[in-house]
């Protein structure tokens, strides 16, 4: 039987290093194309204070490019076709998740949702699909890795000058740093 790992967001975003992890080399790992939605509501999203949550989505979205491009993992299309009496909406991104997971399900399959969400894994079992809680012993992103927030460079007298005479400067060309887009 073919093991079919579906994640669910909160575990790319738990890990930005998840499929450097052997953890799903048992089976084919998929990713619904509602997830890379979330993780892109999550980067663009206005609100104060979330800069880290922000940093690891876009870090989760290169990890999808990633495994796309080596064949690690696979995106899987939205299934609203498949409605289930289960649930009550297909506007929830949960729905679709565990109904893109139900797309799966065959006697060949055994359809594996990976979420940290107790509610998901709740409904995922109600439609008899099994489920893995996302656990880390060990701390795989480090400080390091962590969005600071803030972007140091140094900066000479001449750009400084320019900045005060003109009221703006133009970042490529004062540094070669790379700065997160917002």
């Amino acid at each position: 039987m073919n093991k079919l790992y579906v994640l669910d967001t909160n575990v790319l975003l738990k890990n930005g290093k998840l499929f450097e992890e052997e953890r799903f080399n048992d089976g084919e790992v998929y990713v619904p194309i509602v997830v890379i939605a979330e993780l892109d509501h999550i980067k663009s999203e206005k609100r104060e204070g979330n800069s880290n949550l922000k940093f690891k989505a876009r870090t989760a979205s290169h990890q999808i490019e990633k495994g796309l491009n080596s064949g690690s993992i696979k995106l899987l299309k939205s299934n609203s076709d498949n409605k289930d009496e289960s649930f009550n909406t297909y506007e929830v991104m949960d729905d679709l998740i565990i109904s893109s997971a139900l797309s799966l399900k065959n006697d060949s399959n055994e359809v594996i949702v990976v979420s940290n969400d107790l509610n998901v894994r709740l409904k995922a079992k109600g439609v008899d699909l099994i489920t893995e809680e996302y656990a880390t012993n060990n701390l795989n992103m480090g400080i390091s890795d962590m969005y600071s927030g803030v972007l140091e460079t140094e900066i000479a007298k001449v750009h400084i000058d320019y900045f005060y005479k003109k009221g703006f400067i133009r970042w490529e060309d004062v540094t070669d740093k790379k700065p997160y887009p917002n």
